[in-house]
């Protein structure tokens, strides 16, 4: 598992030639099924994109790819034009429960290094609401919509009756 936050402008290097090849400046997520899809790199030429599963390892402050010539762009890959297109950004976005009541922002998010998978989200909640609760944890099931204006989820008390029934 890797948190978001502490990939974002990580240097990207070639485990084969050990080469700088651009830093993390963009994560693209489907939010259609709440998967990364791809990190958006800026290089020295042009901008490219890495999809999770040639990474090999995630490092304190760089990424290792397998190979240079995994990284594409962006008319290689159609789908990752489509979600550009959208400008649907995930952190930092509007959290909204169904019945429309905002929660807070989306903080962070948790995913598989090996799938892209989104785990878990963290809410920042605003200090007034509950300064001894300043994230919300949410799993991947508690997420309803991944939408331009923001991230809708279930409401709070179904959360917690599912949670109770569940023990």
């Amino acid at each position: 598992m890797q948190s978001l936050r502490y990939v974002l402008g990580d240097v990207v290097f070639s485990s084969q030639t050990n080469r700088r090849l651009g830093k993390i400046r963009e994560v693209l997520i489907d939010p259609e099924i709440g998967k990364i899809i791809a990190f958006g790199l800026d290089t020295f030429l042009n901008k490219n994109y890495l999809a999770p599963r040639d990474i090999i390892e995630f490092g304190s402050d760089k990424v290792v790819m397998n190979k240079e010539e995994e990284l594409c762009e962006e008319k290689d890959l159609p789908r990752i034009k489509q979600i550009r297109e959208k400008r649907i950004r995930v952190l930092g976005a509007s959290v909204f429960t169904e019945s429309a009541t905002k929660i807070g922002k989306m903080g962070d998010l948790i995913f598989d290094e090996t799938s892209g998978e989104i785990l878990r989200y963290y809410v920042s909640r605003p200090f007034f609401s509950s300064p001894l609760k300043a994230y919300l944890i949410l799993e991947k099931g508690d997420i309803k919509k991944i939408e331009k204006r923001g991230v809708i989820v279930r409401d709070l008390e179904k959360r917690e009756k599912t949670k109770a029934l569940a023990q």
